[in-house]
């Protein structure tokens, strides 16, 4: 039997790879999008789809840190959004 802590870290990991992680990198390519760049539109990432944004080693760190701590501390990451800095509006300066 799970013990309550622990299964609220699971529920935590489970939000944040269905929800938090696909939402934040959507954002950057959303913003990079309307910047003029659309190098993430034609890779299929301006998506809210958390399939696409799913990294293997990220979501099984997260998964690992959040067993490992009960909860406490959580560790993983999504695909990096791919951006050409030199799409956008302004040049380097339009990643700020």
């Amino acid at each position: 039997m799970l013990s309550p802590q622990l299964l609220y870290a699971l529920t935590a990991v489970a939000v944040m790879l269905l929800v938090g992680f696909p939402v934040h990198e959507f954002s950057h390519a959303l913003a990079a999008y309307r910047l003029g760049d659309s190098t993430a539109r034609y890779q299929g990432r301006l998506t809210l789809d958390p399939r696409v944004h799913f990294d293997m080693v990220g979501g099984m760190l997260l998964v690992i840190s959040a067993v490992l701590t009960q909860g406490t501390a959580f560790f993983g990451y999504a695909k990096p959004t791919p951006v050409n800095p030199m799409n956008l509006s302004g040049g380097r300066h339009g990643e700020a």
